[in-house]
């Protein structure tokens, strides 16, 4: 099943849109590496704005059942899980361009106080786990009677 159909088959406007929009952030650093626009040192602005979209994508994702009662607009559901996963996505890449940031050094990657800013980074990690964790079926089958 392709991520912006629903159960039956059917292409749903607002999957198909979410899920092309999530790809933007990621092309739009990818063409500033390819033209040169994240110089002088590429790698760490990459960094950076992989954190960034890492941020906002997480507490979009966490905003949507909120807003999806305020707003009364059910369906908007559809799509936490992908924006979700998009931010999980995101702090990977965030992770390994840390990792070639500090040249492998997984010694200094590994020690709290090479972060920059170690307490949103763990808060961070910390969100998207509980996030991604509340998102698999077997925790919700598991825990159902708690939901």
């Amino acid at each position: 099943m392709a991520p912006w159909t629903d159960y039956k088959g059917q292409i749903v406007l607002l999957k198909l849109v979410t899920f092309v929009a999530l790809f933007v952030p990621g092309l739009w650093i990818v063409w500033q590496w390819i033209e040169g626009d994240l110089a002088p040192k590429p790698v760490t602005e990459a960094l950076h704005q992989t954190g960034t979209w890492t941020v906002h994508l997480l507490l979009i994702s966490l905003a949507i059942t909120p807003v999806r009662t305020i707003a009364y607009w059910p369906r908007l559901i559809d799509i936490r899980r992908m924006v979700g996963v998009a931010a999980s996505l995101y702090l990977a890449i965030h992770l390994a361009l840390y990792i070639v940031d500090q040249k492998g050094d997984m010694l200094r990657v590994a020690s709290y106080e090479s972060l920059p800013r170690p307490r949103g980074v763990a808060a961070a990690w910390r969100a998207l786990a509980c996030r991604n964790a509340s998102e698999w079926k077997l925790w919700r089958e598991v825990f159902d009677r708690f939901w």
